[in-house]
């Protein structure tokens, strides 16, 4: 599979191919090539003019061909593709408006990145390692731009009526002319209801998880990779997971920790919650094809991805909590290690990458929730913090997240931010979400711990981030130093 990047000018369009990154067989010590010899690989690109119309759209889900996007105007062109339900991102040319449409889900799902000079602009999917500076496309929105005036007039949609931290000025910047449209297309994504309505049973959350996770898996399934902290969120995605597969399909539970000998590695919180939680679907599932790979990540591990693999697929993500992200999402998408039962090496032989992503945003699972909720006395503001915390999505995760999987050639398959199902869970009572009012571990995303002790199933861990629950920040030990701070390696 190659990377594509398209580049613009009012003269011509170029598409560039890249090579996907390879990796050397031998043991972990040697799992990276040198940096040359990547430098070298990314290079190999091949420049090919463009004529006439193309699409290269980016989704979990089938959406509009060609052909049914060159048969519309231009404003039916950006709400078709607005109203996609699932994560996308797009690149689209029409020759006969003379229209490039480039754009990202909600959420910001699906990555692409921009670069500029005095008389292209650049769309790509990963950054390169050059001289350019590459930013994120803005989330939420599609934009237009006429090849003939480059620069000119920039016309975008979006759902959002602002973003955070500024992320859409790069992009802005580069136009004379902006006119922005804001739609309320899919206002109940970012929205959460106030209103109190009757107590629904926690069977919804169940149904609603069945129906996405469905709609997610491909119509042929030889395998499934499943991002495994044994938390509440893996752990139910999991358990639904099997109860839909045909039992001789595998599923490979992929926990990753870090350290440099075996007893750290074992005091790793997610290490021992992933290895409980695989015991109970093992008796609950017996007739399944279910793998634990440990992955065991060492310090020379983790400092031979740092020199280029990590910093490749994080930026323009440049903190400190973003390279812990990406370093345990990196190891969990390569999913080699120790098989848990007959302590064998394994790999995970799936491209789906199953993920518990978005669980903490819809149901209150943050600290900074029970933050708001001890400051105000009451949980009227939670609410907020939610609608915060979906809205600044495609800003702290999206991006990067996928950056990592398109590096390591799998595929992101988020459950709970199906778009049918973000609507659903903005629409309920708040208590039945969770309660601050009870501690830690039982309190927060209390509609999925319910769910869990419905079918009897661990459901009372405290949220653990995965960059603590994994022992990467205690394998790094530095002192005074926060996910906010600019990380030295990605300023290299």
């Amino acid at each position: 599979m190659c990377d594509v990047s398209y580049t613009f000018s009012s003269r011509r369009i170029l598409l560039n191919k890249f090579t996907k990154i390879r990796y050397l067989e031998g043991s972990e010590k040697e799992a990276f090539i040198g940096k040359e010899h990547i430098i070298q690989d990314i290079n190999k690109h091949i420049f090919e003019e463009v004529e006439g119309d193309f699409i290269d759209i980016n989704s979990d889900l089938p959406g509009p061909s060609l052909d049914e996007l060159n048969k519309l105007s231009c404003v039916e062109v950006v709400f078709t593709l607005m109203d996609l339900k699932c994560a996308w991102s797009v690149i689209y040319y029409n020759s006969k408006l003379g229209k490039v449409f480039v754009g990202r889900d909600i959420f910001g799902r699906k990555s692409l990145l921009f670069s500029s000079n005095s008389s292209s602009i650049t769309i790509s999917y990963l950054g390169r390692p050059t001289t350019s500076k590459w930013y994120e496309l803005p989330y939420g929105q599609v934009s237009v731009i006429d090849v003939n005036e480059m620069f000119s007039t920039l016309h975008f949609c979006s759902y959002l009526d602002e973003y955070p931290h500024g992320v859409d000025r790069e992009w802005e910047s580069l136009f004379t002319t902006v006119h922005r449209q804001t739609s309320n297309i899919k206002h109940n994504l970012t929205t959460v209801s106030r209103l109190i309505s009757p107590s629904m049973s926690t069977d919804k959350l169940c149904d609603h998880l069945i129906l996405a996770i469905k709609s997610l898996l491909p119509p042929i399934i030889d395998s499934v990779g499943v991002c495994f902290s044994g938390g509440v969120d893996s752990l139910l995605i999991t358990h639904l997971l099997l109860s839909i597969l045909q039992s001789f399909r595998p599923v490979f539970l992929i926990n990753v920790a870090f350290g440099d000998d075996p007893l750290f590695i074992s005091r790793a919180s997610d290490r021992a919650r992933s290895i409980e939680a695989y015991s109970f679907l093992k008796e609950r599932f017996p007739q399944h094809d279910i793998h634990l790979i440990l992955v065991d990540v060492s310090r020379s591990s983790l400092q031979s991805a740092r020199s280029l693999i990590i910093p490749l697929s994080t930026r323009p993500s440049t903190t400190v909590l973003d390279e812990s992200i990406a370093a345990v999402l990196h190891f969990a998408f390569r999913g080699e290690g120790i098989d848990f039962d007959t302590k064998e090496k394994t790999r995970c032989i799936s491209s789906l990458r199953f993920m518990g992503s978005g669980a903490d945003e819809l149901f209150a699972g943050y600290a900074r929730h029970r933050n708001r909720y001890e400051r105000d006395g009451n949980s009227s503001g939670i609410a907020e913090e939610c609608e915060t915390e979906l809205r600044r999505l495609g800003w702290r995760n999206g991006g990067r997240d996928a950056r990592v999987a398109l590096i390591n050639g799998v595929e992101i398959k988020s459950p709970f931010l199906h778009d049918d199902l973000v609507a659903w869970a903005n629409g309920i009572n708040m208590e039945d979400k969770a309660d601050l009012s009870l501690p830690r571990g039982i309190g927060e995303k209390k509609i999925i711990r319910e769910c869990l002790r419905s079918l009897n199933a661990p459901c009372c861990y405290p949220k653990q981030a995965m960059q603590f629950g994994s022992g990467i920040v205690k394998l790094e030990n530095v002192k005074n130093q926060k996910g906010s701070h600019l990380s030295a390696h990605l300023h290299e």
